[in-house]
């Protein structure tokens, strides 16, 4: 027999079906209040509907690590952070693993983002997975490389023998190679570097309208932020990639759902999960506050109910044909800054 959460995720990415989520969501609950001891007595009270589950602050993850089965059935173990900053271990069991690849795929899909008969060079600025295999971004953006077929792939992020560095000299003539074999160009990974190498190639290029830009995270680079306006502009100007075709994402390692841009630049949210916006002060829902993430394909942890540090706000104004929500990230909230995977790989800048 399919379960709520099997038919949830066999579902097109973008649909609607709020009665089909809340069976899910309390699935998933249920499998972890009954398998984790220290989340049931987290929850204490068994709750009745999804928006009564309890969230857990995500900087609690970092130093409290949860399992909901036996660590004999964990296939993969990736961590949220690069070398500094406390990190979130998470656990995939092969159900989970394949829930993840699965919400992905359709979620980039849905943004047209998935062509499995095009072949595409990629340039990943990113760490090499090789050497990186625990490391959340590594993992995700060689999970990205699915999406089509590969011709040849370039990390710039590289290993020495005891550390990783940035190979700016090896992307830049990267990109002048790509720019002559003609095919679509993808590059991922961390904005900040892409814009270190934009600004050392010295001359525009035209890797045409079929190439895209999936950065994520990482926006600040030796000097000051560069704004998401600023970035796209760079990308037009010295690639030739239209600026509809960069596409940036929202996610976190505790949450799995990639938010990825629609061509109108807003990430949407997809409907294997739901985003609240809770007040700080009062604890209540609000229109602007800390992000809320609710998502049931994981079981192997209790992270299917979190309470990041990120601010933002619900908007539903969007005009490119997707009906669902998107989010707008508003800022951090702490005075402590959580290193994730793409702050602390800008120490390599």
């Amino acid at each position: 027999m399919v379960g709520a959460i099997d038919e949830l995720i066999s579902k097109p990415p973008f649909d609607a079906d709020a009665e089909l989520f809340e069976r899910a969501m309390m699935e998933c609950y249920s499998f972890h209040y009954e398998h984790c001891e220290p989340y049931k007595k987290f929850c204490g009270r068994r709750a009745e509907r999804a928006d009564d589950i309890p969230y857990i602050f995500v900087p609690v993850l970092k130093r409290y690590p949860l399992l909901s089965v036996d660590e004999s059935d964990v296939v993969l173990t990736l961590a949220s952070s690069g070398t500094t900053g406390e990190k979130t271990r998470l656990f995939l069991n092969r159900k989970t693993l394949e829930n993840l690849r699965t919400i992905a795929e359709k979620v980039y899909g849905g943004m047209g983002l998935v062509n499995k008969e095009e072949k595409v060079n990629y340039l990943c600025f990113t760490y090499d997975p090789d050497y990186a295999r625990d490391i959340g971004t590594a993992w995700s953006d060689k999970n990205n490389l699915t999406f089509t077929r590969v011709n040849k792939v370039f990390y710039t992020l590289k290993w020495s023998g005891r550390g990783f560095y940035f190979d700016k000299k090896g992307a830049v003539e990267c990109l002048l190679r790509y720019s002559e074999e003609k095919l679509p160009v993808r590059i991922l990974g961390f904005p900040a570097y892409m814009a270190e190498t934009l600004k050392e190639l010295g001359r525009a290029l035209d890797l045409g309208e079929r190439s895209f830009v999936l950065p994520g995270g990482g926006w600040k680079g030796r000097k000051r932020e560069m704004s998401k306006r600023e970035f796209r502009e760079m990308i037009r100007e010295v690639t030739g990639i239209p600026e509809e075709n960069v596409r940036d994402c929202y996610g976190l390692a505790e949450h799995g759902v990639p938010y990825v841009e629609c061509q109108k630049g807003h990430m949407h949210v997809p409907m294997y999960s739901k985003v609240r916006i809770i007040d700080p002060v009062t604890m209540e829902e609000s229109s602007e506050g800390l992000l809320h993430l609710m998502s049931p394909y994981n079981l192997t942890s209790p992270y299917h109910s979190i309470l990041t540090t990120d601010y933002g706000v619900l908007k539903h104004d969007c005009t490119c044909g997707i009906d669902t929500p998107y989010i707008e990230i508003t800022g951090r909230a702490g005075i402590k800054k959580y290193a994730g995977c793409a702050i602390s790989a800008l120490q390599y800048l």
